[in-house]
């Protein structure tokens, strides 16, 4: 299994000030640096991102403020549907699918060769 933590989304919020982030780096010195400088960017939807747009934006704050609405309603066991392994060709293929249109040549999508292959697993427990 993959501990959460190990994913930098989970712990983009993490604080200096916090007992999660003292625990977590005083286990995990050699990620702390990446993630201080990380932290110290521009967050997403910010308009000093290079990609910033209006409309992307507002679209995106709509679905994390859906999420986190919805979130309350949450509730019984965790699923027992195991993990689905994906195929990295197939995930490429339909990524640039859904980029048609959007300048392809310029993004060189090859997830095979880009990503970690624990994360072509989908756990959707």
């Amino acid at each position: 299994r993959i501990d959460e933590r190990d994913v930098m989304f989970s712990r983009a919020s993490f604080h200096e000030d916090e007992e999660r982030y003292a625990d977590y780096y005083q286990r995990n010195p050699e990620k702390q640096p990446i993630d201080d400088l990380i932290r110290s960017l521009p967050g997403l939807c910010n308009p000093l991102t290079p990609t910033y747009n209006p409309t992307a934006t507002a679209v995106t704050e709509g679905n994390f403020q859906y999420l986190y609405d919805i979130y309350q309603y949450v509730e019984g066991e965790k699923t027992t549907t195991p993990p689905r392994t994906v195929d990295s060709s197939e995930a490429s293929s339909l990524i640039k699918e859904r980029c048609s249109g959007k300048h392809t040549e310029k993004y060189r999508i090859d997830i095979e060769n880009s990503l970690p292959s624990q994360l072509l697993q989908l756990d959707y427990r």
